[in-house]
Order: C-alpha cells, then structure tokens, then sequence
C-alpha cells in the first residue's frame, strides 16, 4: 500500500482574527480526501512566506512558530513512511492528530504524559510513573520514538547503576517505561519493541513474613503496649495479617466494607472487588458498633516503617519487617493451611496462579513438617 498524501501551509484566506493577521493552516489531500486544520498560530499577512512556507523574521515568535512547522511536516513525512512500511491506510484524523499536537506526535515524554494522566492505576504507580518519567528527563531532555532502541536501554541501565541505584530499582525502571512501550505500540505509535531482546536481571525479593510464634509475639505485644501510635499501627497491621489486605485498602476501610462476617472492598492497584471471610481474630480488631466512618487510623508510610523496626527489634525478631509483610504472613498461613494454591491465589487477588506461587517457596513450616516426617522414617526399623 502507497498512500498519496499531499500538504502544504497557507493562510486561511477567507478568515481574519480580531486580534489582526490571519491564522496558519494546514491543508492536506490524503488518498482523495481533503482537509485543513489551524496549526494554531497567528501572524501578519505581510510576515508569511507562501513560496518558503515560513514565517519571515520580524515577529517575535517567528523561530517558535517555524521550528512548529517543521515538526509538523517531518512528523507528517515520517508517518508516511512507517505507515507504508506497515502497509496501513492513512486517513484525515491520523494527519490532523500530529497537527493538534503540535508536531509533538514523536515525543516519547509528551507521550508518556498523556498515558499518565489517563491512567486508572493506584496513586502510588502513577506516582511510580512520573518519577520513572522525571528521571528519564534527567537522563535525556528529549526523547522520540525514533530513539527507543535497544542501545537506549543500555545507556540508561549505566546511567541508573552510576547513580548508585540497586538491581531492583534498575530491573523496575526497565519494566515501567517497557509499559509505554508496548502502549505505543497497541496505539501504532510504534511497529516493534526493541527492548524484548533485552534481558534485564530482575533479582527474586526475600519476602518476608511472621511465623506462628512470631506473630503470637505480635499480638501480645498489641494487647499489653500502652504507646498509641504502636497500638493504634499494630491493630492495622494484625488485621492485614488476618485478612491479606494491602495497607492502601486498610487505610481507606470503612464500616460499609463489612458485611455479615465478610470484609468487601475495592482494591485500589487492581480496581478489583475482593470478599474475603473474616476470622475471629480479624472480627475482634473491628468496632463493636461499626458506622461508616474510618476504620484504621495510624502513621503516614515512613513512622510506619520506623514504629515497625522499632517493635520487631524489642520483641526480638531479627527480621526486615514492613507493613506489607503482613500481607505476606497472610499468604503463607492460608497456604500452609490449606495447601490450596488456587484459593490463596483468590484470596490475595492476583491476576494468576503463578504470581501467588512465590510463597509456595516460603513454606518453612511444611518443610519442617517434612523434614520430622522422613526423621521418624529412618527411626523405623527395616523389615
């Protein structure tokens, strides 16, 4: 497929502003199909160059509204190209969506910007997005598709370990802006992703949790502490640990999310409705009478942190423990119980059974368990 596109900037000839001068438009056949829509900028009759197709120089905004123009064409020019490549049919909106950005359409960054902003992601990603998107500015002021390749990766992988960054926060970085990849490419802005060919070393978390004894610590600890902004943390975070619930969904519980012995509630990452039964232990950390108020009410994320290091260290559990290792004390209790990895999967809310098999490997107390097991086979006497 050839497609026949012809386009070229005028002035609008049967249009003055009031502001005086006449605005720039772009007018453009596209497989027999005319168009014109304003580049958006205003100038002098006497200051536009029809042969050169420029703005001559005199106004104050001249360089500004000809590197527009510029973009324009080559962004125009350019998608010619990919899209003959690609065999697709051209059509007017494809033509006027590159005008309405402004000759923008090839920015990676503006790119990622929109996506951001139309995103329906947890605050807390797209708060992830915009850090990954700041810094990528940092790395490179700007950046067109023309520029993802697998090269780029490299540049910025060196870039990200000179400044001290871990692995994980290096294999992150790669899996967030591969996000915006594969969206330009279901949206066409892009024909292949280069960095599939990449492999990025993405470390395996230790994750964390309580063992029985260690929760029982825990919890006496909770009952007999007389410090509130422990007490008050320690109930949120025990009722995690009965019930999976991320600390975001904790924070924003309230007394319509119980109902007859159920916890319901929309789980902001997934957007999601969970129901997940509450356990006696979990019932008793809610309000005798519930109103619709709520819930939990403890310390921003980083006292959080230092309240929980500061208990674990007094209860002597020498072990990294964050608020979001209760969610992982739920997951390796209810697997060790039940030995149902469909239902743990359910429970937790996961996409897929392979995500919820990672605590398959932190079974510590089945191990034991197997491990008495084949003791007490070798105590039997042979026949």
């Amino acid at each position: 497929m050839i497609n026949k596109v012809k386009f070229r900037f005028k002035l609008r000839p049967d249009t003055s502003a009031k502001e005086g001068g006449k605005y720039i438009y772009l007018y453009a056949n596209v497989n027999g199909k005319k168009t014109f829509v304003s580049v958006g900028s205003l100038v002098p009759e006497k200051s536009w160059n029809q042969k050169d197709q420029i703005v001559k120089p005199g106004i104050a905004n001249q360089r500004t509204i000809n590197n527009k123009l510029s973009q324009i064409e080559a962004q125009i020019n350019s998608l010619i190209n990919r899209a003959d490549s690609a065999r697709k049919t051209l059509t007017i909106s494809d033509i006027k969506n590159i005008v309405n950005d402004g000759g923008n359409a090839d920015s990676f960054y503006q790119f990622m910007e929109k996506e951001i902003l139309r995103s329906n992601r947890s605050k807390g990603t797209i708060n992830n997005y915009k850090g990954r998107l700041n810094d990528l500015k940092k790395f490179r002021p700007d950046l067109k598709f023309s520029d993802i390749t697998t090269g780029l990766w490299y540049e910025y992988e060196q870039y990200l370990a000179a400044k001290g960054n871990n692995q994980k926060t290096i294999s992150n970085a790669y899996i967030q802006v591969k996000v915006f990849i594969n969206r330009a490419i279901e949206l066409d802005l892009l024909t292949v992703n280069p960095w599939n060919k990449i492999k990025v070393k993405i470390p395996k978390g230790n994750r964390q949790f309580l063992l029985a004894d260690e929760l029982e610590k825990v919890e006496l600890f909770y009952e007999e502490t007389k410090i509130k902004k422990h007490k008050s943390l320690l109930k949120a975070f025990l009722f995690s640990c009965y019930t999976g619930l991320r600390v975001t969904d904790i924070r924003s519980l309230t007394g319509l999310n119980i109902s007859d012995g159920w916890v319901n509630t929309k789980v902001k990452k997934s957007g999601n409705i969970e129901s997940i039964p509450l356990t006696n232990k979990a019932a008793a950390l809610l309000p005798v009478k519930m109103g619709n108020g709520i819930i939990f009410k403890f310390a921003t994320r980083k006292p959080v942190r230092d309240y929980l290091t500061q208990i674990m260290s007094d209860l002597k559990i020498n072990k990294k423990i964050t608020f979001h290792c209760a969610r992982h004390t739920f997951a390796t209790r209810c697997l060790e119980l039940s030995g149902d990895i469909a239902l743990v999967s359910n429970l937790l809310g996961h996409s897929d059974i392979p995500t919820t098999q990672i605590y398959a490997k932190t079974g510590i107390r089945t191990k034991l368990a197997l491990r008495d097991k084949w003791n007490e086979a070798d105590k039997k006497p042979s026949a």
